[in-house]
């Protein structure tokens, strides 16, 4: 069983900046057991006070953006590795940029920021259907001539 950790504001400031880096909490937590408390113990210490909540939430903004800077250089780096490919008796083996590999590591990060942060999500609102005010129900509203438009402040000169 792992020990308990004692709070102390000095641990939980050094856990944020690790976190703030890009570490996760799991690595984190890992990395030695005797004197990291568990992820569970960290949610907890950040609610104890205004001042760690602030700085919980400093930590998290951090990683999601260092989050995606680890996807652009991912993306913009070529792994080089070889693939092994068995047919029947023969073995064939290729060199090359593993873009496979990077394409998973890059999607799975966006994917995880995406639930973690709305401005991550590539979610395309397309209005069209029977919500209120969509424009193509405004549109045919207006050719059958249901629609109410504005009236206009003053009358027309000459009337």
């Amino acid at each position: 069983m792992r020990p308990r950790v004692k709070y102390s504001h000095e641990l939980f400031t050094e856990i944020c900046d690790r976190r703030a880096s890009g570490e996760t909490f799991s690595a984190i937590c890992r990395s030695d057991e005797s004197r990291y408390p568990t992820r569970r113990s960290i949610t907890i210490w950040a609610k104890i006070d205004e001042v760690n909540a602030a700085m919980y939430q400093d930590a998290e903004v951090a990683f999601e953006e260092s989050l995606f800077d680890s996807a652009l250089d991912i993306a913009r780096t070529p792994q080089e590795g070889i693939e092994t490919v068995q047919r029947g008796e023969n073995t064939e083996t290729r060199t090359g940029d593993m873009l496979g590999h990077r394409k998973l590591q890059v999607d799975t990060i966006f994917k995880m920021l995406a639930i973690k942060n709305e401005k991550y999500r590539s979610n395309v609102n397309v209005n069209h259907g029977g919500q209120s005010g969509n424009p193509i129900g405004m549109l045919i509203a207006q050719v059958n001539g249901t629609a109410i438009l504005p009236v206009p402040d003053e009358e027309p000169d000459g009337e």
